[in-house]
């Protein structure tokens, strides 16, 4: 089994910041799941905020495009206790369900991503992606699979020279390599996870992928 994923190494593009994170991490549309949301990061809207609310909505199978919200929960503008996260302290707010019952996904239809912006009661203040885009969290199927823990920042910018810590999770151990723009730069075997400080060369764009296998 092979599964290919990329993030990007740059020095010339905008910063998007992956705000949202989700535990577990390789949680499938049948888990429940802890999401927390910083509001430091992205457009930093709600940022010293101290109750927030979720917005939030899943890419299924009958989604006319990746972005085409689905079974949306909340009611905007309103103190709405479905939807209201604990403050857990740092700008970090959380919230725990149960994917397919909280949205109401109709079986025979495949979640594939879970769809947010954040707001304070009044939805006059919105936390968003960098670029005011919505957030979205990729879901997973059962098996293997791994994603990039660290860069944190797709794409991310940084200088010629820098070292940039690339942080590799799989989901059960297997062979994991690293590329740079498809030149194997370093391999772990038998692994959970790969470690490993990325020299950023010259003045370009630059693809890292990881290919783990079993």
């Amino acid at each position: 089994l092979r599964v290919t994923l990329s993030g990007v190494l740059c020095l010339i593009f905008f910063h998007i910041k992956g705000q949202v994170t989700i535990d577990p991490v390789f949680a499938t549309e049948n888990d429940s799941v802890v999401i927390t949301f910083d509001a430091s990061q992205g457009n930093a809207a709600l940022l010293n905020q101290t109750q927030v609310y979720a917005h939030t909505g899943v890419i299924t199978s009958k989604s006319a495009t990746p972005t085409d919200w689905k079974y949306v929960q909340g009611n905007w503008g309103t103190v709405d206790n479905k939807v209201k996260m604990t403050n857990i302290g740092n700008n970090k707010h959380q919230i725990s369900y149960r994917i397919r019952d909280f949205y109401g996904v109709p079986s025979g239809e495949t979640v594939t991503r879970l769809a947010f912006v954040f707001r304070d009661a009044a939805g006059t203040n919105v936390g968003r992606s960098t670029d005011g885009s919505d957030i979205f969290v990729n879901l997973y199927t059962a098996g293997l699979a791994a994603t990039f823990t660290s860069p944190n920042q797709t794409p991310s910018i940084t200088k010629q020279g820098n070292n940039v810590s690339v942080s590799v999770l799989a989901s059960e151990a297997a062979n994991i390599k690293l590329f740079s723009n498809g030149t194997l730069v370093f391999e772990e075997p038998s692994a959970t996870t790969l470690n490993y400080t990325y020299t950023t060369p010259a003045v370009g764009k630059y693809e890292l992928t990881t290919e783990v296998t079993k």
